[in-house]
Formats: C-alpha cells, sequence, structure tokens
C-alpha cells in the first residue's frame, strides 16, 4: 500500500536534485539569490561546475541568512560555523553585487536585527513583498481548519518543504495560500523546469496535486505553520470522501516531533482505501468495513485545486 517515490533524482543534477528548482529559478531572474545547503564536499566541485555553465556565481559561507532571520532566543554561539553539522552553504547569484550584498551582510544578522534586513533579504530571495511584510508583522496565520476539507491552490503547495520530498516550488511563508505573486512565481517556475527537466515538472505536477493527511504545530512568535508529518494520497477527495490506492508518507528532516499516535494512524491507512470525513473524525474504511475512527483535532485534510 505504500509508494515511495517522492523524490526526484536527476543525472544532470546528482546529489543536488533537492535544489533543481533554486537553480533554475536564480538562472532565469525570478530570485535574484538562493541559498544551497549541501551537506557533501565533493558536491561543491560539481555544484560549480553547474554555476559555471548557468552563468551564475558562487559564494561560500559558514552562515545561513535565512536561519538567522526566523530564529528567536539562540546563544550567538550557536549562530556561527556549522562545521560540527558538516554543512556548506552556498550563495549563488547572477549578479556579483547581490553576492557582494551578501557578503557585506552575513556576518551582521542576529536575531534582534533581522527585521532590518529582511525586506530587503526576501527581495533577493524572490519572495512577494506581502508574505514577507506579514511574516513580520508577528501575526498568527490560520492556514487551515481542523473540521472541514482545506482546498489550496496547488501550485502554491509548500508542505513538503522541510521533508525528505524535493516536490515543491515556492518554499517561503506565504501571507495566505492564494497569494497572487507567489502563483505568478511558481507558474513561471513550473514553465522553466519543463523546458528542462521535463520528468521532474511532471513529478512536481502530480505532488503538488495529491491529497493530504497533514498533523500540524505552529511555531515560534509567528505562529505560522509547521508541518510535523503526513500522508500523501494516490487518490480523489470527492465531497466528503477520499478514495485512495497508495500512500506516502511525508517524513520531516528531523523527526524528533515524530508522533506514536499518528504512526498507528498510518498503520490503518495502509491497510485502507478509503477516507470519510465529518467535522469530528475521520473514518478509515477497506471497502465497507470499517478500520479506525480518528480525532480530527491537529489532522487537517488538504485537497490542492
Amino acid at each position: 500500500m505504500f509508494y515511495h517515490r517522492n523524490f526526484y533524482y536527476s543525472k544532470n543534477y546528482r546529489n543536488i536534485s533537492g535544489d533543481i528548482q533554486k537553480i533554475i529559478a536564480t538562472e532565469k531572474g525570478l530570485k535574484p539569490l538562493s541559498i544551497l545547503r549541501i551537506s557533501l564536499e565533493e558536491d561543491l566541485g560539481f555544484l560549480k561546475s553547474i554555476c559555471s555553465r548557468k552563468g551564475l556565481i558562487f559564494y561560500l559561507s559558514a552562515y545561513d541568512i535565512e536561519d538567522r532571520c526566523s530564529c528567536e532566543e539562540e546563544e550567538e554561539e550557536s549562530l556561527g560555523t556549522n562545521a560540527q553539522k558538516k554543512i556548506f552553504y552556498v550563495y549563488i547569484a547572477r549578479d556579483r553585487k547581490v553576492l557582494q550584498w551578501v557578503q557585506e551582510n552575513v556576518y551582521k544578522f542576529r536575531p534582534k536585527h533581522s527585521e532590518k534586513y529582511a525586506l530587503e533579504f526576501g527581495r533577493l530571495l524572490g519572495y512577494p513583498r506581502c508574505c514577507v511584510e506579514s511574516y513580520l508583522s508577528h501575526g498568527k496565520v490560520d492556514y487551515f481548519s481542523h473540521s472541514r476539507i482545506n482546498e489550496i491552490p496547488y501550485l502554491n503547495n509548500n508542505l513538503f518543504v522541510g521533508s525528505v520530498s524535493n516536490a515543491y516550488l515556492s518554499n517561503h511563508l506565504y501571507c495566505s495560500y492564494g497569494c497572487k505573486p507567489s502563483l505568478m512565481y511558481a507558474k513561471k517556475l513550473l514553465k522553466y523546469i519543463a523546458d528542462q527537466e521535463g520528468e521532474l515538472a511532471r513529478f512536481i505536477t502530480s505532488m503538488l496535486k495529491a491529497p493530504l493527511l497533514i498533523r500540524i504545530n505552529s511555531f515560534g512568535k509567528n505562529k505560522f505553520l509547521s508541518v510535523l508529518e503526513g500522508v500523501c494520497f494516490e487518490g480523489e477527495i470527492i465531497g466528503s470522501s477520499l478514495r485512495y490506492s497508495n500512500i506516502s508518507l511525508i517524513a520531516p528532516v528531523l523527526s524528533k516531533n515524530s508522533s506514536l499516535s499518528f504512526q498507528n494512524i498510518i498503520d490503518f491507512l495502509a491497510k485502507g482505501d478509503s477516507l470519510f470525513f465529518d467535522d469530528q473524525y475521520i473514518f478509515i474504511r477497506r471497502g465497507s468495513r470499517l478500520l479506525k475512527k480518528v480525532a480530527r483535532n491537529n489532522l487537517c485534510i488538504i485537497k490542492p485545486v
């Protein structure tokens, strides 16, 4: 009942297949700047060769500005080199002035100063201003409800970001899932990807359109959505039911939030072939037989459209 193809591996990009979207978006000018996290030193030379072919320039740093903007109360020492983790932060751009800005500002970032830089940094990363301002407002963003089927535009489906899957177009936090600038960005990027890596474009489209059941939480003072774990279905939601033939796990890169109760749900989903919903419960069935009745609580049903 499980299918496991939730990561696309490209022979052209090899071990950096998870960053194809960022590389193409930067090459095509959708993102003036991208940050890639490389864990193997031998992949740096390969990435450099790709950047050279695509007219991109390359800056290697021990600092990740994105993490430093989002962290809240970390000790200053923890914001320095990541030698213990063996992670290389690679900044790529088409314009040398963009990398000069990064080199001048990357060491200045501290949580208490992050807002000073965030608007400019968000612009360089290609994030819509409305989304950056929403993030900076520290307001609670109630993206989803536990008691209904949540429809989102599939192009803005960022629920695989932070998981082991590379099915994404945008990887920023939206002001809303209907954000028009984000939709325009995703539509353009998907076309560029299709021109270079047609199979990847088809994979992304298939994954982003798939129904999802996710366990969510909020984190940090911004109260933004954090997907702790979930299931992607090979199936279709019609009305208040979902019929499916296979499931795939949305496994977080960090599994410290793994839930035994959710694992129990997954075990029943693997045995079932359909879900039925009401405002309070999810019913897992196999044919006409009820396998499990689950309270919705922090479980959300997502229907990309």
